[in-house]
């Protein structure tokens, strides 16, 4: 998880706690105590650019989620370029590299397998002994962060689907779009790429100046309140793309490799939901797009009842967490005029 300490970061790690093992976070930031001390949770504090500390974070871990980056415009020299651009190059480079060792090493020890049965003990021992560092194996699937900021200039019917056509108007947009293109490009790899899922956020403000503007901008349709998500949400979303098993055939009946998703919170009643989530139901959830309202009482952290189960159009209860994460209920605190902090 690089990007652990920030705050979609560190809802997502204790998320991922609750389905992993382990989570190694990676992060520039010092890490929250309180995630520090949670059990599982490992914390290796690095940059992105920095090759070898991103390559040993990757060794040994079988899904990658990819939140860190510059979180908002800023100068394209000193912040934009190193963390969106360099940054996640340097992580693509590290899962390429360990995947690459993990094949070599698999061929290497058929080889040696081959060798004993032909009497060649001593230099399959050799080959193996070469390997020994290697992890066992492979990154299997990526996670990354994109941004509903890049269709800030979009002006057409809503809601917005993953087949519009992007118009970002800043120069973070343009890295996300980058970001999406070079993820695209690794998961064509069939020996060192792997199935990536890329999650593009609706808004989810972070300072007071953020809730503010998401206010102000609230009387737009669409806009504000529509395209709020909620770190609750974000988390959950991500839980579920690290662990919902996806099926291997896309549209055309090729592999599926990669695919775009929209993650927002449900839009508060009466309002116009900025942002298509259909596809990311269909995939994560097995599901339709529920014609019905699912409403879940914010203090009851237990799976929906059979009723709104129902709703999501589904035949088995999906978790608590899906539901919330892929827009089937509303964000549980905050109106068209007021979000949450």
């Amino acid at each position: 998880m690089t990007g652990c300490c920030g705050r979609l970061g560190a809802a997502a790690s204790t998320e991922l706690l609750k389905s992993f093992r382990a989570v190694r976070g990676f992060d520039c930031q010092e890490c929250p105590a309180a995630l520090k001390l949670m059990p599982g949770f490992e914390f290796v504090r690095g940059r992105l650019e920095d090759a070898n500390a991103i390559h040993d974070a990757v060794r040994g871990v079988n899904v990658v989620v990819h939140l860190a980056a510059c979180p908002g415009d800023a100068d394209w020299e000193t912040a934009l370029l190193p963390s969106n651009i360099v940054g996640t190059v340097s992580l693509l480079r590290a899962i390429e590299t360990v995947n690459i060792d993990v094949a070599e090493k698999a061929a290497t020890e058929a080889h040696a397998a081959a060798a004993d049965n032909g009497g060649r003990a001593a230099s399959s021992k050799r080959a193996r002994r070469g390997m020994v560092n290697t992890p066992k194996h492979p990154v299997h699937r990526l996670i990354v962060a994109s941004s509903g900021k890049l269709y800030a200039g979009h002006k057409a019917s809503l809601p917005i689907t993953v087949s519009t056509t992007m118009s970002p108007m800043c120069a973070y947009a343009a890295t996300k779009a980058f970001i999406e293109a070079a993820t695209e490009a690794f998961a064509a790899d069939t020996t060192a790429g792997c199935l990536s899922i890329v999650l593009r956020c609706g808004w989810c403000p972070r300072t007071a100046a953020d809730v503010g503007e998401m206010r102000a901008a609230s009387g737009v349709v669409g806009c504000g309140a529509d395209e709020f998500l909620s770190p609750r949400d974000a988390a959950s979303a991500i839980r579920v793309a690290c662990t919902t098993p996806l099926s291997s055939t896309g549209v055309n009946g090729e592999t599926q490799r990669y695919v775009a998703l929209f993650v927002q919170s449900r839009a508060p009643p009466g309002r116009h939901q900025r942002f298509d989530t259909s596809l990311t139901q269909q995939l994560l959830l097995g599901a339709p797009r529920p014609t019905a309202s699912c409403r879940h009482h914010p203090r009851d952290a237990s799976t929906p009842r059979e009723h709104e189960t129902r709703a999501c159009g589904t035949s088995v209860t999906p978790p608590h967490a899906r539901a919330w994460a892929l827009g089937l209920y509303r964000p549980r605190s905050h109106s068209p005029t007021s979000p949450p902090p």
